[in-house]
This record gives structure tokens, sequence and C-alpha cells, in this order.
């Protein structure tokens, strides 16, 4: 929870979601990872598909979130 925190700001920046910005990263990471959200919800759904209009984050964002991610205290 707290990386969230650390992270939230570079996540929900250019009009994404904390979720389309998620999947966004994973797929700035590397393109062959499929990522597998749950949905419960057609609302759901459709921020899921809103993060296919998105793309991949940005290599400089995705670089950010992977920094902050590594220094984590969760990853200690």
């Amino acid at each position: 929870m707290r990386t969230t925190r650390c992270a939230g700001p570079s996540l929900t920046t250019g009009g994404r979601s904390l979720v389309q910005k998620a999947l966004s990263y994973l797929w700035a990471v590397d393109p062959a990872i499929i990522p597998l959200p749950g949905i419960r919800t057609p609302a759901q759904a459709e921020e899921n598909i809103g993060a296919l209009r998105h793309g991949p984050l940005p290599p400089e964002v995705a670089a950010e979130v992977t920094s902050l991610l590594a220094d984590s205290p969760e990853r200690r």
C-alpha cells in the first residue's frame, strides 16, 4: 500500500486511471506480458479496455515507477 502511495502520482498522470496505468506499466516493462485483470462489473471491463487505448507507459514514466518499486520497503 505504501508503494502505491509513492508511485501513485506517476501512475495517475496523463488521463489514465490507476488501473489503466498499472496495466500500461506492465506492457512497458515487457510487451510480451499479457495481464489478466479481474473483472466483475461492466465498468471495470470498460476501464481495462481504456488501458488499451493508451498503450504502454512512456519509457521515462515506466523507469520512474520501476525505480520507486525497487526502493519500496516491501521489497527489502
